[in-house]
């Protein structure tokens, strides 16, 4: 029996400066509760969660996802907001909002299988996520402040190919192979 290989594709987020300089307020904010949060290396947008491949199917995939690469143009992402994914009562996860315009959605249209779009698409980077016993009070002064911050403009020039590991404390990915953006999309 081959191993198989838990991978996603997503955009990697690089040079986010305010949104890390808006991390020591988030994490003052939340300090009532258990978060496990990710490092700023750790960032990505999602375009597609694969879920667990045979090892020998990672080759052609990083083919086809290449095809994909050579047919897109760079393009540009905000960083807007926080939410969470989950009640108030009960957070699973922080996250930080992504507007891409027609940039990001025809890049993740191109990279997932049409057959495969079952839920809608939700661009977010995933900044921590909640015990299940977190503890605390929800921030709601600050919350109501910082909703709709906006901070950063990105320019997206890759998606890269992750390998997600379930590990006792917490997911640890590794970026397998980066696909550099080029030629057209309709851009």
């Amino acid at each position: 029996m081959m191993a198989k290989r838990r991978l996603f594709v997503a955009v990697p987020i690089v040079g986010a400066t305010e949104l890390q300089q808006a991390l020591p307020g988030l994490h003052g904010a939340f300090s009532g509760y258990r978060v496990r949060w990710l490092g700023a290396d750790e960032w990505h947008v999602t375009l597609w969660f694969i879920g667990n491949i045979e090892a020998g199917a990672v080759d052609a995939l990083v083919h086809d996802l290449s095809v994909v690469a050579g047919a897109c143009d760079g393009f540009e992402v905000s960083i807007t907001g926080f939410g969470v994914f989950g009640a108030e009562a009960h957070p699973r996860i922080l996250w930080a909002g992504v507007e891409g315009g027609e940039g990001l959605l025809r890049l993740q249209q191109a990279v997932v299988p049409w057959e495969l779009m079952i839920k809608p698409f939700v661009p977010h980077i995933t900044l921590g996520r909640f015990g299940r016993d977190h503890g605390g009070e929800w921030p709601a002064e600050w919350w109501q402040g910082n909703v709709h911050r906006a901070m950063d403009v990105v320019r997206v020039r890759c998606f890269s190919l992750y390998e997600s590991e379930l590990m006792p404390g917490g997911s640890v990915y590794r970026r397998l192979h980066d696909f550099e953006l080029r030629g057209s999309l309709g851009q």
